[in-house]
């Protein structure tokens, strides 16, 4: 019933203890193309030969 959205109310000695209700979900919604720009950069020299492998070249 609470995830109908109606309230639910448990009593003692018809005293209200606890009110159950539906909890919103948030919606995940899908990353956006670019939305990282700026935050990641390859440096310069991201293609040249490494210098551990200078002897094998």
């Amino acid at each position: 019933m609470a995830a109908e959205g109606k309230e639910i109310i448990i009593t003692k000695n018809h005293q209200p203890m606890v009110k159950l209700i539906s909890a919103q979900t948030q919606t995940k919604r899908p990353p956006l193309f670019g939305s990282d720009r700026d935050r990641i950069s390859i440096s310069d020299d991201f293609d040249e030969p490494l210098l551990d492998f200078k002897e094998y070249m």
